[in-house]
């Protein structure tokens, strides 16, 4: 008895050929001229001969010196809030007026900024008096 859809011809299925990830930059630019997705990933002290770097964390933790980084002076602070106020100016207007953020100006009047000479000399021609030297 045998019904009529049934089919006894062998089917072969194959799959696919896998293949290996192509590494490099060359198969990536390929990939990417292709339109395929393409993953990197940077590893941690690849091609590098370091084994153990805990020995310079241990360094770094047994370093006692610190390092203070000179900011903006009182004097120089107070030269730049009395020059500002003479010409009637918030701080607003002299942050436009030398092209910065007005966070710069707040910066250098409550002496938390590290100096800029470049920003101290814009600072001068707008205000139109000196705030270096005496």
């Amino acid at each position: 008895m045998s019904l009529p859809d049934q089919q006894w011809d062998p089917v072969v299925i194959r799959k696919r050929p896998t293949g290996q990830k192509a590494t490099g930059e060359k198969a990536a630019t390929v990939a990417r001229q292709r339109g395929d997705a393409v993953e990197t990933e940077r590893k941690f002290a690849a091609g590098t001969n370091k084994q153990h770097a805990a020995g310079d964390l241990r360094k770094i933790e047994l370093e006692t010196e610190e390092l203070k980084v000179k900011t903006v002076s009182h004097d120089l602070s107070q030269r730049i809030i009395q020059g500002r106020v003479a010409k009637g100016w918030k701080q607003l207007d002299l942050a436009r007026a030398i092209c910065e953020k007005i966070q710069v100006v707040q910066e250098y009047e409550t002496g938390r900024a590290i100096p800029n000479q470049s920003l101290i000399g814009k600072m001068e021609r707008a205000l139109g008096c000196k705030l270096r030297g005496s």
